[in-house]
């Protein structure tokens, strides 16, 4: 019997491409940044997306989000490559679901 056979993990195949709450642990967790671009969504709305160098999975910022990375490391995205921030679900009241806040983070 082969691998395939024998079957596979699908995990990875269930993520989103993009980081939401959920998909992160109570406590947090520290990311590098890799890099920022501008996103449009099918709707229209532009927002920033930033890349991750141990995740496939982007986050999509939104106002709060960006104005925390400003905040930190400056309001040029390219300052944000290869900073560290902690990502940490918070409880929110907008559809019960979690969103992430975005702190700076420890060295590796």
């Amino acid at each position: 019997m082969n691998a395939q056979e024998q079957g596979f993990d699908i995990s990875d195949s269930l993520k989103s491409k993009w980081l939401h709450g959920n998909d992160c642990p109570p406590e947090g967790v520290d990311l590098t940044v890799q890099g920022a671009r501008k996103h449009t969504f099918d709707d229209g709305n532009e927002t920033v997306a930033v890349s991750f160098y141990e995740t496939s999975q982007e986050l999509s910022l939104n106002k709060t989000q960006r104005t925390a990375m400003a905040g930190l490391f400056g309001t040029h995205t390219g300052a944000w490559i290869n900073q560290r921030i902690k990502l940490t679900p918070i409880p929110t009241q907008f559809a019960g679901k979690p969103t992430i806040m975005i702190a700076r983070a420890g060295p590796p």
